[in-house]
């Protein structure tokens, strides 16, 4: 039950879209590159998992720093779940 119009509601069904994290097999739709320097947003004990993850990282004073550029995934490429578990890392800093 609402007080809304129809055509309202209609419109608000449409273009409702629900964001969520990559899966393994998706298509990426962009390019994701992490810079080199600290990666602020992982925690020091994240480091060595991402180090097999397959990101060049080492710790510098408990802060995960990231040893030269990495491109995470490209474009229109088949995402991997190592490539995945990156993403949705990277792309929401810790509270």
């Amino acid at each position: 039950m609402t007080n809304e119009s129809e055509d309202d509601i209609l419109e608000f069904i449409e273009s409702f879209t629900h964001v969520d994290y990559a899966k393994s097999g998706m298509t990426a739709t962009e390019t994701v590159k992490l810079d080199e320097g600290p990666l602020t947003q992982f925690p020091h004990s994240l480091e060595p998992r991402l180090r097999s993850l397959g990101l060049p990282t080492l710790l510098k004073k408990s802060v995960v720093t990231l040893m030269k550029d990495y491109r995470v995934c490209k474009e229109g490429e088949v995402l991997t779940p190592e490539q995945c578990k990156i993403l949705v890392r990277s792309l929401n800093p810790p509270l």
